[in-house]
């Protein structure tokens, strides 16, 4: 029992040894220390004496009692207190002591959970009692000896490794678990335990199939005297750590979104490449294009789905050994060691011509780059990175208001070929907004603005799902002015979305507000704001008349004459006057339609 017996001692858990009658026999220095007990104030007493609990605990301790004095092994939790009435949450083992078939007693253990965070970060754990405990332990556990021979194994070395005790008892220990490779390093840290010394230390140990276990590894020496006669080897399987390190490490690395690296992964490793072996080397620094009128118009979804797509466009175009990160939001980093600025720039064409092939919502891909090259270790790094990020915004701007207009133009087409009838609806607002801007005195800059402004003021539906976009509103929205519906309200965001479209293009801002606002209401029971009268942009205001009348002119169409259908939509306009427009557009609407030769 001379092992057994040290591993009793030698535990950081804290263990007592007690008889059927529940008489303290024996504590090891960890209950002492613990519980604050001298061997001399416990021995003989009745373990309700020494450790107290809640009194909400009495039931499951009378239970666990019987349970282990019954022969059985139980495993629980609860509160217990020292000497001087602290408590400590612990994990119990109840281990009962069979002789002969016999129960003579238990091993009672007591690990303070208090600190489980802490003991969960050391290196090893270790699970010392007599063979019941060593039988028992959640670690996988071979008892050696002084020549590296196994003598015994625990259940759960066998959970671990496979091995049953018939199977490796005899074997040389280091042999057993290791390959050839780590043999020596194995055998290094054995020979150490057997010099007496204690083994802490992780690694990897390998199963009966060669199956590779990361592991915790502690070795405790079992010493007779002052000779050292074997040891024990304590094998915590740490894999599932060791994953979630990984996973760690590899997001603190990386961009969540596109799974390339991040900046923080760059600003690192830029340190470590900025060495002669490595020069020339060349940053690429890209810029997506249209990232923020995406995410306006079809959602921060499709914006995230077009920087996956940029992304793997950038994979399949650099080497392995080339780095590439998102370094923000639509900003890409790519890092080639040992390259020149000719051949960045191949890298860049060869980018681009994969970009012309695609395409994304009916929008080719766009990247505006910077690239160049250092080839002195002296200058630093930061420099380039400046060089370059300069040289790509200088890029960008010379891109950006083309290919944002390209964008626009593209939007504008997408929505007219899918849904005709919203071509011909902005043709004929524009042409009624026309007709009220000549009336009121429009110069010819300020009328162009406004026809064009209100050919394309539903543009915002671009961004409406097909479901949404083809229930027709207007009849319900007039009846009931506050509806609530989450289609309705999904609907009401087109005029939202339409302003963000004309507010990216520089030469359309300015009309963005009329876009926004031109379904307000002269009452102030519009949307989005409510405003009313004329705090609504009068522009905004001659397009709700327009937009009104085309309305009822698409529903009146086919049932009345044209005579009829003129008059019809003279009143059906007449009405809103004052609720939903203002009176005073109204009339020179109707006036300016009496007065025309074209009407339409």
């Amino acid at each position: 029992m001379k092992g057994y017996e040290i591993l009793f001692n030698a535990s950081p858990d804290a263990m007592i040894k007690i008889d059927m009658e529940q008489i303290i026999l024996e504590a090891n220095p960890s209950f002492e220390e613990l519980f604050l007990y001298g061997k001399k104030e416990i021995a003989g007493k009745h373990i309700d004496d020494v450790l107290r609990w809640n009194q909400g605990e009495r039931l499951k301790v009378l239970s666990n009692t019987r349970k282990v004095l019954g022969g059985k092994v139980f495993h629980d939790r609860g509160v217990r207190k020292d000497k001087n009435g602290n408590e400590y949450h612990v994990m119990i083992t109840g281990i009962p002591i069979v002789d002969q078939g016999i129960c003579r007693g238990a091993f009672l253990i007591y690990r303070n959970v208090n600190r489980e965070t802490r003991a969960l970060r050391e290196l090893n754990q270790q699970k010392v009692i007599f063979e019941a405990l060593f039988k028992n332990s959640s670690d996988a556990i071979v008892l050696f000896d002084e020549n590296h021979l196994i003598l015994d194994i625990n259940d759960h070395f066998t959970s671990l490794f496979g091995y049953t005790v018939d199977e490796i008892k005899g074997w040389n220990l280091d042999h057993a678990i290791t390959i050839q490779k780590t043999l020596q390093t194995s055998a290094n840290l054995t020979n150490q335990l057997l010099r007496g010394e204690k083994v802490v230390t992780e690694g990897v140990r390998y199963g009966k199939n060669g199956n590779p276990v990361e592991v915790q590894i502690k070795g405790v020496p079992i010493v007779d005297g002052k000779k050292v006669i074997g040891g024990y080897g304590i094998y915590t399987d740490i894999s599932d750590r060791k994953r979630i390190e990984k996973e760690i490490l590899y997001v603190s690395y990386h961009d969540a979104l596109t799974g390339l690296y991040n900046r923080r992964f760059m600003d690192a490793e830029l340190e470590r490449l900025n060495t002669k072996r490595n020069h020339p080397i060349s940053f690429i620094m890209g810029d997506v294009n249209g990232l923020k009128l995406t995410n306006d118009v079809f959602g921060h979804q499709a914006g995230d789905d077009l920087l996956k797509k940029v992304a793997s466009v950038l994979r399949k175009a650099c080497r392995e050994d080339e780095l590439i990160a998102r370094i923000g939001g639509d900003e890409f980093l790519i890092v080639l060691p040992k390259t020149t600025k000719e051949m960045a720039e191949v890298v860049v064409d060869r980018i681009q011509r994969l970009m012309a092939n695609m395409s994304f919502q009916d929008m080719s891909i766009s990247i505006s780059f910077g690239y160049d090259m250092k080839e002195d270790p002296a200058e630093r790094l930061e420099e380039l990175y400046k060089h370059v990020e300069d040289l790509m915004y200088k890029q960008k701007l010379e891109d950006g208001q083309s290919l944002k207009k390209k964008m626009f133009d593209t939007i504008v087409g997408k929505l007219h070929n899918s849904h005709p009838e919203e071509k011909e609806h902005g043709d004929k607002v524009a042409y009624y907004s026309e007709k009220i801007g000549q009336s009121l005195g429009f110069n010819q800059k300020r009328l162009d603005r406004l026809v064009l402004t209100a050919k394309l003021h539903d543009v915002g539906k671009i961004s409406l799902a097909e479901e949404t976009l083809k229930h027709h509103w207007r009849e319900t929205v007039h009846m009931y002015p506050e509806i609530d519906s989450k289609q309705w309200k999904e609907y009401a965001k087109h005029m939202e979305a339409g302003y963000r479209i004309f507010n990216n293009i520089t030469k359309l801002a300015d009309l963005s507000e009329f876009v926004l606002y031109h379904h307000e209401r002269f009452d102030g029971l519009g949307y989005p704001r409510g405003i009313k009268g004329n705090s609504i942009p009068l522009e905004a205001r001659i397009i709700a008349v327009a937009n009104e009348a085309d309305l009822f002119r698409r529903e009146f169409s086919g049932q009345y004459s044209e005579g009829e259908l003129h008059k019809k939509l003279m009143v059906a306009v007449g009405d809103l006057a004052g609720s939903i427009l203002d009176p005073a557009l109204v009339e020179i609407f109707e006036d300016a339609m009496n007065h025309s030769k074209d009407f339409k």
